[in-house]
């Protein structure tokens, strides 16, 4: 796995924004992909919905590892 990001980058403003930027993009994403899931009845439940949850569980054993790390550094506690 990889490390968390570098002390640098975890204290540029315009770095950490990115990837707040980023963080609220997908899980803009996610949200979206679930509600098309929701709204496509059983049809596309059983068709998308294990897709979905491996990507959601992935994404978030990424964010364990590379995300939140470095945010409790940020702001302890």
């Amino acid at each position: 796995m990889s490390q968390p990001a570098d002390d640098q980058a975890m204290h540029d403003p315009d770095k950490y924004a990115a990837v707040a930027d980023n963080f609220v993009y997908v899980h803009r994403a996610l949200r979206r992909d679930l509600a098309r899931i929701i709204a496509g009845g059983e049809p596309l439940f059983a068709s998308d919905f294990a897709r979905f949850a491996r990507i959601l569980e992935k994404h978030s054993e990424l964010e364990d590892v590379l995300f939140f790390p470095p945010l409790e550094q940020r702001a302890p506690g």
